[in-house]
């Protein structure tokens, strides 16, 4: 990069011809992502009859996700170069100015590439720009997410029409979508990036008075703004002529020391490689199901599951995979290691119960078998189903975070041993407990006491009461053991055949989904619609940590249809 003293680190044009290369503007190969061939997926399955009542089976299978290209979302758009112009009109006191004159023609458009130079409107654009955010494509980018999926299950056949089996369902993620690995960050173990976390001006001795007389504010030579090029601070000088004044005219970041140090130190944020595969991710369960075909049309059926997710990346689309770790913590990639933690998605154990039960009316039943009668009381279907299930994950941050945006390391917050992080049961939760009418909701669920104390985020001599150090990012996980209140639910179908003839068959029914109305505290508004976190204020320096954010599960819904069948 020709505008940042050639530098690596520009926006190109993909291609090699002689013309765009001579402008400069071009780099590599015309389409830079080769087609990959090597998602060689095999599945086997295996059944084992040990006599007439017992089979046993297994399976093993490596399945792909959805490839990603760069139309945001997900899409397989590779759109190109495109031109769309807009022309407007100039206000002159009370009238205008036209865009343009038609008898001169339409103003000609911008050029078509290849016109980028090297030092092209450097800090114009996020996805262009020096001094401005920006976002890259990793050369491994079309290796596509999979997973191997494994399970062994045993099957017995009991007496009175009882039906059990019993499986464990195991299943590794791989080159899952991640955010782990942006480029343009610095390492806050690096001995050197750390000495240059001392304060450029000392804190005056009477910061840990109730008197303070002197400097109290921590600001490290990481935050020294250069104000000239070729100025050098604390050891440091910017990276080339120019830099200052890209900063400081595109505004995105400042020319600190911290920038000035970064491998791009042209780009502001971490350049996040779009569609990241980093990921992993690791699932093990326990599966039991009993069923039983009653008499007189009533079929019961009772599933039971125990299982955990590990996972370092919470998500698997393309743009979730890039956000939801920022969400419940953003993890150095010098520490990636403590991004692996519960997935936010994880739910230890559920239990459900589903019926069906057909009235005993109309054609083939004990009563009104046959003619109109029969026709109008039969053929009506029962179907309630009964869903429990363990609370999902809850994950907190500090606010007082003492670290440099270029360390991209949020804080994590510690538990407590010993100390009870609930201030009440979570399944019986009531958000008014002790409130006012002036603030109806101000009761917490979550001790702040449980938490690391602030103290630890705060720099020890800038008051009395705080003993942190700077750069300390808290000693808790990305994902808590802590769990929200635990999702309960009845839904609910009744169903009407109606045979019109003996082929022709018309069907009504209604389904009421929560259909008792059952809530739990949980953000249904989230676009992710996960994680027990997003129902309560997670951050614990904040005055209303653990209070209820007004978020709960969807309300009672009810659908009506019909359908012919023939």
């Amino acid at each position: 990069n020709s505008g940042a003293g050639g530098l690596p680190g520009r926006l190109a044009f993909a291609g090699n011809n002689s013309a765009c290369q001579a402008t400069s503007s071009c780099y590599g190969a015309p389409y830079p992502e080769k087609p990959w061939h090597n998602g060689f997926a095999p599945r086997l399955g295996v059944a084992y009859a040990a006599n007439e009542k017992t089979v046993v089976r297994a399976g093993y299978g490596v399945f792909f996700a959805q490839a990603f290209y760069p139309g945001w979302g997900g899409g397989m758009s590779l759109d190109g170069y495109n031109l769309h112009q807009t022309f407007g009109t100039t206000p002159i006191g009370a009238s205008v100015a036209p865009a343009f004159y038609l008898d001169n023609g339409v103003p000609a458009p911008n050029p078509a590439p290849p016109f980028i130079l090297n030092s092209y409107d450097n800090g114009r654009t996020p996805s262009q720009a020096n001094g401005n955010g920006s976002a890259y494509r990793p050369v491994d980018a079309n290796r596509r997410p999979y997973s191997q999926q494994w399970n062994l299950t045993i099957e017995r056949q009991l007496p009175h029409d009882i039906a059990i089996s019993a499986a464990y369902v195991g299943n590794k993620g791989t080159r899952l979508t991640s955010s782990l690995e942006p480029v343009n960050v610095l390492n806050p173990f690096a001995p050197g990036i750390q000495a240059l976390e001392a304060p450029i001006t000392p804190l005056d001795p009477s910061c840990v008075t109730n008197n303070p007389t002197g400097n109290c504010t921590y600001t490290p030579e990481l935050s020294g703004t250069f104000t000239a090029d070729g100025q050098t601070l604390y050891g440091v000088t910017t990276p080339y002529n120019g830099w200052v004044s890209q900063l400081n005219t595109n505004g995105s970041c400042a020319p600190t020391v911290a920038q000035a140090l970064l491998p791009f130190p042209q780009f502001c944020g971490p350049l996040q490689g779009l569609n990241e595969n980093k990921g992993i991710s690791i699932y093990h369960s326990f599966q039991f199901k009993a069923e039983r075909n009653f008499r007189h049309g009533l079929y019961m059926l009772i599933s039971y599951t125990n299982a955990k997710l590990i996972s370092d990346a919470s998500d698997n689309t393309q743009q979730l995979g890039g956000t939801w770790n920022a969400t419940q913590g953003v993890i150095s990639p010098f520490e990636k290691q403590r991004a692996r933690s519960l997935s936010s998605d994880d739910v230890p154990q559920i239990l459900s119960a589903a019926f069906v039960y057909e009235l005993p009316f109309g054609r083939g039943k004990k009563y009104m078998s046959g003619g109109t009668r029969g026709r109008l009381m039969g053929g009506w279907q029962i179907s309630p189903i009964i869903h429990w299930s363990r609370g999902t994950p809850m994950w907190f941050r500090s606010g007082n975070c003492q670290v440099v945006g270029q360390f991209r390391q949020n804080c994590l917050v510690g538990l407590v041993p010993g100390v009870d992080p609930f201030l009440q049961d979570p399944n019986s939760y009531d958000p008014r407990k002790g409130c006012t009418s002036a603030n109806p909701f101000c009761a917490p669920l979550l001790n702040a006491a449980a938490f690391e104390s602030q103290d630890a985020f705060e720099i020890a001599g800038t008051n009395p009461v705080v003993s942190g150090q700077y750069g300390y990012t808290g000693a808790g996980p990305r994902i808590s053991n802590l769990r929200g209140p635990n999702p309960k639910n009845v839904d609910f179908a009744i169903t009407k055949d109606t045979y019109i003839t003996e082929r022709v068959n018309f069907q009504l029914r209604f389904q009421f989904f929560n259909a008792f109305n059952i809530h739990y505290f949980y953000n249904a508004a989230s676009v992710n619609n996960q994680g027990s976190s997003f129902a309560f204020n997670n951050d614990v320096s904040g005055a209303n940590f653990g209070v209820w954010n007004l978020g709960a599960s969807s309300p009672r819904t009810i659908q009506i249809g019909a359908r012919l069948e023939f």
